[in-house]
């Protein structure tokens, strides 16, 4: 019996390695088939627990809240006292109380002939440069009050630039053009919105958070940071 057995298993052993022998060599894979169908969705996991709701603040122009360069400069004193002695926060500048704008290191003295300070919604530029006058209606003043047409008339006053070697005096910027509209919104003020006019004047196109280019055009709506509750605090 045992014989028997032995001679099973180096029979067996024999046929294994004939067949072996016998296989030829691998060939190419195959092309893929085409994907099945899709299984089943499987649970939904546990939900976790909801966080507790935040404070919403008002929108801004570009649906966020600005906060305005002088918070910034609550933690960033150094940077923010930097910044205000530049041209970028003085690029547009709103009139309140008929009074003109106050600049670091220039000055302007009047509006354009025929207006006085209250006449004049804003100021566009002004600091180590030139300035332009909108009036009350938005639009950019180009002529004397009640007048048109005039291509000669002064309306932009260019300010005294040592480097250039050019001195401060009066110009003509587009003088006689009729209801001339103040469209640079996009490049000199902060969070700018091509849609409506701002403070409803038809002359200005398009709305913003702020005039000029302050901290949070390029840094973006300061609510969206953290800010300490001392500087600004969640009403």
């Amino acid at each position: 019996m045992k014989k028997r057995h032995l001679l099973l298993f180096f029979t067996f052993g024999l046929l294994v390695l004939l067949i072996t022998a016998c296989a030829g060599p691998t060939g190419p894979e195959g092309p893929v088939g085409s994907p099945g169908p899709a299984g089943p969705i499987g649970p939904q996991g546990p939900s976790g627990e909801a966080g507790p709701a935040g404070e919403t603040g008002p929108a801004g122009a570009a649906g966020a809240e600005y906060v305005g360069s002088a918070t910034c400069g609550g933690c960033h004193t150094e940077l923010y006292d930097t910044f205000m002695k530049s041209g970028h926060p003085w690029i547009m500048n709103p009139i309140t109380e008929g009074k003109a704008p106050a600049y670091p290191f220039s000055k302007l003295n009047n509006p354009p002939k025929g207006y006085q300070w209250k006449d004049i919604s804003y100021v566009i530029g002004g600091y180590h440069w030139k300035a332009n006058f909108l009036n009350q209606e938005g639009y950019i003043i180009t002529d004397e009050p009640g007048k048109t047409g005039s291509t000669e008339y002064l309306n932009q006053y260019n300010l005294e630039n040592s480097l250039l070697g050019e001195s401060a005096g009066w110009a003509s910027y587009q003088a006689g053009t009729e209801n001339l509209v103040y469209d640079c919104g996009s490049c000199h003020t902060t969070g700018y919105n091509s849609q409506g006019n701002q403070d409803s004047l038809a002359g200005l196109a398009g709305t913003w958070a702020q005039p000029g280019v302050q901290c949070e055009e390029c840094h973006g709506p300061g609510r969206l940071s953290w800010l300490p509750c001392e500087l600004y605090p969640v009403v």
